[in-house]
């Protein structure tokens, strides 16, 4: 028997590990993020490319199937798709070929939609069915940011949510494209990743209030490959750190300092 190794999505090699814990949490405070809001459609985007976003999301992914919710991740990085890496999945048939099979529906017709959706089970994936669905990006296109605020992916968006419990959309860093601010404004809640150490913040600030300006709603950022020094080096609790507050709009640094880890 081959055991897969899946070694950024450490949810799934060690449910008891602290950085699964700080997922948990972080999970937790998503969830109670805003209680007069509902945040069933989340987002998560940073500045830049490599920043570890899809890692986040397909942490959380497992984090939310583990408490029995009906799960679903949407590649909506078009440009530079990796979530069927992540779960070894194929790129085949997912989110632009159902947008496109869903804008043709004649009124009254219904659509197999699951025929698009990736299954990905795993023992560490909770009881509901012990899996997570995925949409891939699915064929490429040259018009990204135009097709992921077309109409037809806002339909999309709002007939899956009557399908699952919790949708995390991957999406292209907003600091350099367009389409990260346009998934951000259909999308119920937004997390914003920030890699320690490498993140310029005026490029923070610029993005942000990009994703703003379209009214989309701030969750909270994560702080994301934090140097460990060496007497921390054995302790990841910070390797992601969580934070449910305002970006400021005065110029200091954005966070405290934490501990951390790989990719």
């Amino acid at each position: 028997m081959i055991t897969m190794v899946y070694k950024d999505i450490v949810t799934l090699e060690d449910s008891k590990s602290p950085m699964t814990e700080i997922y948990r949490n972080i999970r937790t405070n998503i969830e109670y993020a805003n209680m007069d809001r509902e945040l069933k459609v989340i987002s998560v985007t940073s500045t830049t490319a490599n920043e570890a976003k899809s890692t986040v999301i397909a942490n959380l992914a497992v984090m939310s199937a583990n408490k029995e919710e009906r799960v679903l991740i949407i590649d909506a990085d078009l440009r530079r798709p990796s979530v069927h890496r992540f779960f070894r999945v194929q790129n085949e048939q997912g989110l632009t070929d159902l947008t496109r099979a869903y804008s043709l529906l004649e009124n009254n017709e219904s659509i197999d939609y699951e025929s698009y959706i990736k299954e990905f089970r795993h023992e560490e994936i909770g009881d509901n069915e012990k899996k997570i669905h995925i949409l891939t990006g699915g064929m490429k296109i040259v018009n990204p940011a135009e097709f992921l605020g077309s109409k037809a992916f806002i339909n999309l968006v709002n007939f899956l949510k009557t399908k699952y419990d919790r949708i995390y959309i991957d999406t292209a860093p907003a600091g350099m494209f367009s389409d990260g601010v346009v998934v951000a404004s259909a999308s119920d809640g937004t997390v914003y990743v920030i890699e320690s150490g490498r993140s310029k913040y005026d490029d923070v600030i610029q993005s942000v209030e990009a994703l703003k300006q379209t009214n989309a709603y701030i969750i909270g950022t994560i702080l994301t490959k934090v140097p460990l020094s060496r007497k921390d080096k054995h302790q990841y609790y910070d390797y992601y750190r969580y934070y449910n507050e305002q970006v400021p709009t005065k110029k200091k640094w954005l966070f405290t300092k934490s501990k951390g880890g790989t990719k």
